[in-house]
């Protein structure tokens, strides 16, 4: 599913704006 890949890239996104 291309659902598990968006929430990857999301989640990598997320801990970046995070950081």
């Amino acid at each position: 599913m291309v659902t598990n890949h968006g929430v990857g890239v999301l989640n990598l996104f997320y801990l970046s704006l995070w950081e």
